[in-house]
């Protein structure tokens, strides 16, 4: 037979662990792994990364981008719907203001483009897939680049890792350089992973004196679906990327909604920049040199 605890008796144990949980004292579940006191090998981290952009080839979500700029007669601020779509090295991005087409972002994988669409021609810029061009669509877009829109959402293999920088940081967080292997100003990526998850949580474009060209941050990571893959396969998603951008004194932010890597509804004519130039009929084309 179990003994009775006399009531009062039991209210002062239920207080007591009360107590005792407020203050840590009395932990009850799993708990977290704590952060690692070494930075995992380098091998662990590209195979991690590739592995992890692999699962994210195809890939396609719907969003909002906010456009912030400032120069010396204020600030403005413009909203856009958008659509992504992403096959390999193949890109498109669609943006609608207020309902209206505004930009059409895309690539081949061996040039990049930018139709805008709300100009009187419609006007259409292509540039080389390197190069560091595309300023000339107006402050902040050069950001919209596929290449680098796509790194600084982390979600592209890391590039040669530098031994000798791979650390922490003052935050605690994973840290080491990269060498981008492109043309352009772009020479360099610091990198700061969450030490727990190894994901990206900031990213920063370097140029070949080290100066800052955009600083990335990530968040909101979620497991997004992919095709003929278990859901504890699943690749993890920034649903929130903000970029600040120094040189121009423009932020973009980037909020994507429904992401989704099972490949559906992406279509070879998105990324055909003929077949887009006879839909769109730019009447005002500049091809920039590399």
């Amino acid at each position: 037979m179990i003994p009775s605890i006399p009531a009062g008796r039991a209210i002062q144990v239920v207080f007591c662990c009360l107590i005792l949980a407020s203050t840590g004292a009395c932990r009850i579940g799993p708990q977290r792994a704590s952060a690692p006191d070494t930075p995992p090998p380098i091998q662990t981290l590209e195979s991690r990364q590739f592995a992890r952009s692999a699962k994210m080839a195809q890939l396609q979500s719907g969003g909002t981008l906010e456009l912030r700029t400032r120069d010396e007669d204020g600030s403005s601020f413009e909203e856009c719907a958008l659509e992504l779509w992403r096959d390999e090295l193949r890109f498109a991005l669609r943006l609608r203001k207020l309902g209206e087409r505004f930009l059409w972002v895309g690539s081949d994988g061996e040039a990049w483009w930018v139709f805008e669409l709300m100009a009187e021609p419609v006007r259409l810029v292509v540039v080389p897939l390197g190069a560091s061009g595309g300023l000339s669509v107006g402050p902040g877009r050069s950001v919209l680049n596929p290449t680098r829109l796509l790194q600084l959402a982390g979600l592209l293999p890391y590039e040669s890792i530098e031994a000798e920088t791979l650390g922490f940081d003052d935050e605690g967080r994973l840290r080491f350089l990269t060498m981008n292997e492109s043309e352009g100003e772009w020479r360099r990526t610091r990198w700061h992973l969450d030490p727990k998850t190894l994901l990206p949580v900031e990213i920063v474009a370097l140029d070949a004196r080290d100066e800052v060209l955009a600083i990335a941050r990530l968040s909101a990571y979620e497991p997004i679906a992919v095709r003929d893959m278990p859901l504890g396969a699943w690749p993890q998603f920034p649903r929130k990327v903000f970029i600040s951008l120094p040189r121009d004194d423009a932020d973009v932010r980037l909020f994507f909604n429904r992401p989704s890597a099972r490949g559906g509804g992406i279509r070879p004519r998105l990324f055909d920049l003929e077949q887009l130039i006879k839909t769109f009929r730019p009447g005002e084309v500049e091809y920039v040199s590399p």
